[in-house]
């Protein structure tokens, strides 16, 4: 085996799942550049228009719509995703005939796929970066999880991602050996930096997820803030084309920002209050911030992750229909999210890209 020190040009897919996919690949791209690999952004829908404004620069290529969230139907009941079974067959296949294209056109030496199943070559590395291997851990021998098994065994490397908070991984170790898939744990990394800068809002709202969940939070926070004194950066979560900005007596309203934006926004705000997804927790303990969570309430990785931060007394958290705005008064009875001294080994990642055979 010898190591090729030539610039690697590799495909990063990313699955189109509400932004968040999206939001989590910007810190795996820029470590991609900061490593000499050469990204290309391939993705679909809201995800794709958001990388393109994140990286203007970068080749972008549109995935074939899978037309369901597999994400979504992972999560859901083993009836409702077995009919959509050969739906999702069909996709993959659509992905391959197009890989083999895209492959030939771009020069591509390797891949990194998140959530996008049919995104793999066995003539180059190909990785599969998720964070549920096995969709359904209560009945790790059920069809759809050896289905979903087979199908990730055909990458080189499963990459599964955690954020720094969670304790599962044993658990999960136990599941995946089942398979025999090649895994490497991952903690899910900030796209962010901390900065020295002045408080300039009381605070931050970010929202997110699905709808009808975040239109009801957001008229739920908007209901709230009529008792709230100081001012208030109001972030909608709307991805669009173009960015609106608008005020209201002490809010600013913001249907999104970029990350660059967010990460200025974050710093200058003394509080923040949002959902505890995983891309935002890892930003927020990046940034020290003090925060309010609101999980959804049937998402079991927001409510464990919420659950862990209050018991360790870094963040409170209420439901949705239980908030109110007067719980953010007592936010100084908890620490704050504190940087780790936990990273991401991207180069010994990444030296899958820069090993090939003797030939």
């Amino acid at each position: 085996m010898v190591e090729d020190t030539r610039c690697q040009t590799i495909l990063i897919a990313v699955a189109d799942s509400n932004l968040e996919n999206a939001t989590k690949s910007i810190a795996i791209i820029k470590a991609m550049q900061e490593h000499n690999l050469i990204p290309i952004i391939a993705s679909e829908g809201a995800s794709l228009q958001f990388l393109k404004k994140e990286f203007p620069y970068i080749t972008t290529i549109e995935l074939p719509n899978y037309a369901i969230n597999v994400n979504a139907y992972l999560q859901a009941l083993n009836w409702k995703l077995m009919r959509k079974i050969p739906a999702i067959a069909l996709a993959i296949l659509e992905e391959k005939k197009a890989l083999k294209k895209w492959t030939m056109e771009h020069a591509i030496d390797g891949i990194i796929s998140i959530d996008r199943l049919g995104l793999y070559s066995s003539k180059i590395p190909s990785v599969y970066i998720t964070q549920q291997l096995c969709p359904f851990p209560e009945n790790a021998n059920s069809i759809l999880n050896k289905l979903f098994g087979f199908q990730v065994k055909k990458f080189s490397e499963c990459w599964l991602q955690h954020n720094i908070l969670d304790s599962g991984k044993k658990e999960a170790d136990l599941v995946f050996k089942k398979f025999g898939i090649e895994f490497r744990h991952i903690n899910i990394a900030s796209r962010m930096h901390y900065k020295e800068v002045s408080i300039k809002n009381k605070l931050l709202v970010l929202l997110s997820g699905n709808e009808p969940q975040r239109t009801l939070l957001e008229q739920k926070i908007q209901n709230e803030l009529v008792n709230f004194k100081g001012k208030v950066v109001f972030v909608k979560g709307l991805f669009e084309k173009e960015q609106q900005r608008v005020v209201l007596k002490k809010v600013t309203y913001y249907n999104y920002l970029t990350t660059k934006q967010l990460e200025t926004v974050i710093n200058e705000s003394d509080l923040v209050l949002c959902r505890p997804e995983e891309s935002i927790v890892a930003d927020l303990i990046e940034l020290s911030k003090k925060a309010f969570f609101i999980p959804e309430t049937n998402n079991i990785q927001q409510l464990k992750t919420a659950c862990i931060l209050k018991d360790s007394k870094q963040a409170a958290f209420s439901l949705l229909e239980d908030f109110k705005i007067e719980q953010l008064n007592y936010i100084h009875e908890y620490k704050g999210l504190t940087t780790t001294d936990i990273t991401v080994n991207w180069q010994e990642l990444f030296s899958l890209f820069r090993v090939k055979q003797n030939t």
